[in-house]
């Protein structure tokens, strides 16, 4: 009913006007149909913005000047009721009718692109908005000029539209053409190109490409360079993450010349608390490190220690400085200078966590590992007591985490050749265990492991054997009989049975271990010969010459199969 009496407002319309030229005529229902729209009726607008178009067609062609105003206006007024469809009809209607008229507004030809891009992205027409903004661009740097504003955000989007589908090549060779474009019009390392750079810099990221990460890095500090200083914290903490880079790259020369300048920077504009000032020294130490240059790094893990100490803020960062001492003074095997560090690690976990927490476990752990290369056996001994008993409080006397440090504590005993003592804590232990658990429960095979080593050490094969067929079905009812998972324990039997000069029992073993990487898909095919020559051996070791050349030509074959892939 609505559209029945707009049709006859408009014949009514009509008839009211007194002859006119075609163009008198056009223009008052154009102009009805846009003082509708303006005043906020769009609805009323759309019959006479369809009739104008319709007697535009008419009278003048549809590819005339006439016909590209009024679909203009219409596709306008479809778009602005969110009428996509019909508007995109319009749209490219009037991009056809403009590229065929001599000398039309090239304005009004972007202005109708950009509107298709914007309906494209509506509809979730990705790839044709991308194909509408590459036509748009080129258009506009050709007429527009390459500096113009809308030139500059067109090809944005197109960068955003190349980011999202992740077509990296052209994202990044539009982000290098639009850094040009902006450097042509604001000058070379303008700061407008950073977050363009900052895109290019992400996906590198996501890409892992490390080479492809430098010169984006490098432009970034030129850039902040050029517009905030060349000493600016900006340009600070781009080269830390271009040290980052280098060191992943393995160029530790390099990355201590980058490192340097930013430390240089960092300590001219930064509070001697600020955890930037810190990780650089912590970066630094890394380096020196890598280059073998120890003293240096020494000197640079004392100074991160010693401001990271200085504020309550920087817990975190402190604790981290003093893990790494430690492992610096371990790999040097600077014994001493380590249980320092490690007594202040767990000094501050007293502090921060509390005297019961059970993390402080692994810091007796660590200290008890120290205090052995140092042969401090009783020291040793003091902290896995410690351990040993938060554990237990935490988790239970018997708890797997209980008896890992019970362990610790017997193979502290082993390391001190008091073989007897060890195996009177592991034996102490397996009773222990069995008022709780079966003995093929897993808590029992650290400790079987240990008495297994002890046993060898000893040369008690006999005692040797038995817990190590013990470990077998323990593995065996957790991962079952025939999972990669219990190679270690075969190969232990098979071990103990080679040193008894027991070729037969090993032959048992080995071949289990043979069938069960055969029939594992995952195995190890180079493991797989490694073990078909083993068993070869055995056989020939037994007397059986015939299924040893069996089994070493098997092995051979095997061992030459990954050099013909």
């Amino acid at each position: 009913m609505r559209e029945t009496f707009y049709i006859l407002a408009l014949s009514a319309f009509l008839a009211s006007c007194t002859p006119a030229s075609k163009h008198e005529q056009l223009k008052k229902i154009s102009d009805m149909a846009k003082e509708m729209f303006d005043a906020g009726y769009s609805t009323d607008a759309l019959p006479f913005a369809e009739k104008s178009l319709e007697f535009s067609i008419r009278e003048f062609g549809e590819m005339s000047q006439e016909t590209a105003n009024e679909c203009e206006q219409l596709a306008f007024i479809f778009y602005e009721k969110r009428m996509f469809g019909s508007a995109r009809k319009e749209y490219s209607r009037l991009i056809r009718i403009l590229n065929t008229l001599p000398g039309a507004d090239k304005t009004s030809l972007v202005a109708a692109y950009k509107k298709l891009a914007s309906i494209s992205l509506a509809f979730e027409d990705i790839e044709g908005a991308l194909e509408l903004y590459k036509h748009l661009t080129d258009l506009q740097r050709k007429f527009l000029g390459d500096t113009q504003e809308d030139t500059i955000d067109d090809l944005y989007m197109k960068i955003r539209i190349q980011a999202y589908l992740k077509n990296f090549d052209a994202l990044y060779k539009d982000i290098d053409e639009l850094v040009e474009l902006l450097e042509k019009k604001e000058g070379l390392n303008t700061i407008t190109s950073k977050k363009y750079l900052e895109i290019k810099l992400t996906f590198k990221r996501e890409e892992h490409d490390l080479e492809g990460q430098l010169p984006v890095l490098q432009k970034l500090i030129d850039v902040y360079s050029q517009s905030r200083g060349f000493e600016s914290i900006e340009v600070a903490d781009y080269l830390n993450i271009k040290a980052d880079v280098l060191i992943d790259l393995e160029q530790f020369s390099e990355a201590l010349k980058v490192t340097s300048r930013a430390l240089a920077i960092n300590k001219k504009q930064r509070v001697e608390a600020d955890p930037q000032l810190i990780t650089t020294y912590q970066k630094l130490a890394i380096i020196h490190q890598n280059l073998q240059e120890i003293q240096q790094a020494e000197a640079m893990l004392l100074n991160a220690a010693k401001l990271a100490k200085k504020d309550e803020l920087n817990i975190d960062l402190y604790e981290q400085t003093l893990q790494m001492q430690s492992s610096h003074y371990l790999a040097l095997q600077d014994y001493e200078k380590a249980e320092k560090i490690l007594i202040s690690l767990l000094n501050l976990h007293k502090t921060t966590l509390g005297e019961s927490h059970p993390n402080l476990i692994y810091d007796f752990n660590s200290l008890a590992e120290c205090y052995s290369l140092l042969k401090q056996y009783v020291k040793a001994q003091a902290a896995l007591e410690e351990s040993l008993q938060l554990a237990s409080d935490s988790f239970g006397p018997n708890s797997a985490l209980a008896v890992e440090q019970i362990n610790h504590m017997a193979m502290l005993s082993y390391k001190a050749e008091k073989y007897p003592q060890a195996i009177t804590k592991c034996k102490e232990t397996i009773h222990m265990l069995k008022q709780t658990f079966p003995e093929n429960h897993p808590n029992y095979m650290p400790i079987y492991k240990s008495l297994i080593l002890i046993y060898k050490t000893k040369k008690d094969y006999i005692n040797a054997t038995l817990f190590s067929e013990k470990a077998l079905k323990v593995s065996e009812f957790v991962h079952g009989n025939k999972s990669l998972d219990i190679i270690q324990e075969l190969s232990n039997l098979v071990d103990i049975y080679k040193l008894q000069d027991m070729p037969e029992k090993a032959i048992a073993y080995a071949k289990r271990e043979v069938d069960i990487l055969q029939k594992v898909k995952e195995s190890d095919r180079l493991q797989l010969a490694e073990k078909l020559n083993e068993l070869g051996s055995l056989y020939e070791t037994s007397g059986d010459v015939s299924k040893a050349k069996e089994l070493f030509e098997k092995s051979r074959k095997m061992y030459a199969e990954p050099q013909k892939q």
